[in-house]
C-alpha cells in the first residue's frame, strides 16, 4: 500500500513465540513490582500526588483524592498505575472514611473498570484498592453494595486474568470484600466454594485461593461445615500437599489444620449454632475430619514433610528448613506426631558431651604416661 506521499510502508512482522513468551514474563514482573509499590505506605508518595510528570495532567487543586481520581481518567496506563498507587497510599495511611464516603460511587467504577481493562500491572493495584476500600468502609450497606459489584468480575479474573499475578491479586480482594461485606453465611460458604476451584490452578492463585478459603472458613459458624464439605475439602487439600511449589504445601497444611481445629472445636462444644440445628451433626462432622478414609494418608503426608523425606535433594536448604518447622507446628496441632522433648534432647546432648570430655581426658593421660616414660628412659641412659 503506497503513502500519501508516494513511499511504501513497511509491514510488521509477526512477532515469534518466543518474543510473546519474554513480553507475557515482562509484563508478569511489572505486575509483581506494581503491586510492591502499592503494598508500601510512605509519605513521599503521597506528596507525589500533587505532580505526577510533565507529560501528566495539569492538577490544579491540592486535593490528594481529587488528583488522583483525575488522574484515573487518563489515556496514559503509566498514569493510571501511579494513580492507583496513591490511592493504595492513601486508604493504608489513615482511615479517612469521610474522605471516601464522599467519593465511593466514583472510586468503585474507576477500580471496577480498571480491574475490567487494565493491563497487569493496573488491575492488581485496582483489585488491592477494592479490597482497601472495603475495609474502609467497614461492615455495612456500603460494603455489601461493593460485594456485590465486584465479586462477579473478581470471580472472573481469578479464575482467568491476564497473568497468575492478577489472579492472586484478584482472589485475595475476592477474600477481603466478602469477609467485610457478607452478612450471610450462604454467601461466604458461596465464595468458599469458589477460592477452591481455583487451587488447580498457577502456583501464585492456588497460593492466595487457599489461604483466602482458609480465612473465609475461619469466619463461618461451625455448623455450617458439613460432613461433605470437610470431606471434599480434605480429599482437595491432601492433593495440594504433593505441589511441588513449597508455599503451596504450606497453605494446604495451614488449611488442614484449620478444618481439622474447627470440626474438633465444633464436636467438643456442641453448639447449636444460632439457628438452633442439632448438636448431633456437629459431633458427627468431628468424627467425619478424624475418621475420614483419606485422613490417615494426609497425616503419613504431613509427617514426611514434618521431617523433610524426600525432598532432601530437591529442596533448597532454606526451604527444606522452613517446610519442616511449619509442618511440624501444623502436626503438633493435629496431635498426631510426637516429637523428642527439648528436655531429653537437652540430655541427650549434654551426654554427648560427657563422652567426648571423658575421651579428651583418657587422651590426655596416655599422653603424660607416655611423656613420663620417655623422660625416665632418657635419665637411665
Amino acid at each position: 500500500m503506497e503513502s500519501r506521499d508516494g513511499r511504501r510502508q513497511k509491514q510488521k512482522a509477526p512477532k515469534k513465540r518466543s518474543d510473546r513468551r519474554k513480553n507475557q514474563t515482562g509484563d508478569e514482573d511489572a505486575c509483581n513490582d506494581a503491586y510492591d509499590i502499592g503494598s508500601s505506605v510512605s509519605t513521599s508518595t503521597m506528596a507525589s500526588l500533587r505532580d505526577f510528570d510533565a507529560a501528566g495532567p495539569e492538577l490544579v487543586e491540592d486535593d490528594p483524592w481529587e488528583n488522583a481520581l483525575e488522574a484515573l481518567y487518563e489515556k496514559r496506563a503509566a498514569t493510571r498505575e501511579r494513580a492507583l498507587a496513591a490511592v493504595a497510599s492513601l486508604l493504608s495511611l489513615t482511615y479517612s472514611l469521610e474522605a471516601v464516603d464522599m467519593r465511593k460511587e466514583t472510586l468503585t467504577g474507576l477500580l471496577i473498570r480498571s480491574v475490567r481493562y487494565g493491563g497487569g500491572a493496573e488491575a492488581c493495584l485496582a483489585a488491592r484498592c477494592l479490597g482497601l476500600l472495603s475495609l474502609t468502609l467497614g461492615a455495612g450497606d456500603d460494603s455489601e453494595r461493593l460485594l456485590q459489584e465486584g465479586r462477579g468480575l473478581l470471580e472472573t479474573v481469578s479464575a482467568s486474568g491476564k497473568t497468575p499475578a492478577v489472579k492472586a491479586a484478584a482472589a485475595d480482594a475476592l477474600t477481603v470484600l466478602t469477609f467485610v461485606g457478607s452478612e450471610h453465611p450462604s454467601d461466604t460458604l458461596e465464595v468458599v466454594q469458589r477460592l477452591q476451584s481455583l487451587w488447580k490452578g498457577s502456583q501464585a492463585a492456588a497460593v492466595a485461593a487457599v489461604r483466602g478459603w482458609s480465612f473465609l472458613v475461619s469466619t463461618l459458624p461451625a455448623y455450617s461445615l458439613s460432613t461433605g464439605f470437610v470431606e471434599d475439602s480434605l480429599a482437595s487439600l491432601a492433593g495440594l500437599l504433593y505441589s511441588e511449589s513449597v508455599d503451596t504445601r504450606a497453605a494446604a497444611g495451614e488449611a488442614i489444620a484449620l478444618l481439622y481445629d474447627a470440626a474438633g472445636i465444633a464436636g467438643l462444644e456442641g453448639d447449636s449454632g444460632e439457628e438452633g440445628l442439632d448438636g448431633n451433626i456437629l459431633a458427627s462432622t468431628c468424627t467425619a475430619v478424624k475418621l475420614s478414609p483419606g485422613m490417615e494418608d494426609v497425616v503419613a503426608r504431613m509427617k514426611d514433610l514434618a521431617t523433610n523425606r524426600g525432598d532432601a535433594k530437591r529442596r533448597s536448604k532454606r526451604d527444606r528448613s522452613s517446610l519442616k518447622s511449619t509442618f511440624r507446628d501444623l502436626c503438633s496441632t493435629l496431635e498426631v506426631f510426637d516429637f523428642e522433648p527439648v528436655q531429653g534432647r537437652l540430655e541427650r546432648s549434654a551426654g554427648k558431651s560427657s563422652n567426648a570430655t571423658a575421651s579428651r581426658s583418657r587422651l590426655k593421660s596416655r599422653s603424660a604416661v607416655a611423656a613420663y616414660k620417655g623422660a625416665m628412659m632418657a635419665v637411665e641412659d
